[in-house]
């Protein structure tokens, strides 16, 4: 029980920095408005998501590609900001996100 709260406090503060970092690009105009209302509206359902994970049936499933979308957007806004893509910066995402959702199955 405590690994599912632990789950879903790290869900809901990825979604929440997510659709902060959305939000603030919306107003900075760094990157492309498609990229940084993706961000915002990906992080809130991955906030929505996490309080509702486990009691609607395969919700994990949404989580899990709420994170793939988030990944994909992340390499998008780094490309277009910095002319590369992270590596580390991408690793590191890839690996929280993983041990969000192996949080989540055990």
């Amino acid at each position: 029980m405590i690994l599912l709260w632990i789950a879903k406090v790290l869900t809901f503060g990825y979604g929440a920095l997510s659709t902060l970092a959305g939000s603030l690009q919306c107003r900075k105009r760094n990157i492309p408005t498609w990229s940084a209302i993706g961000m915002t509206i990906v992080g809130i359902i991955v906030m929505v998501s996490s309080i509702f994970v486990n009691i609607i049936p395969n919700s994990i499933i949404i989580l899990i590609f709420c994170f793939v979308l988030l990944h994909i957007l992340s390499i998008a806004n780094g490309n277009h900001l910095y002319g590369k893509i992270n590596i580390k910066h991408h690793i590191i995402r890839l690996l929280f996100s993983l041990v969000i959702v192996l949080l989540y199955i055990v």
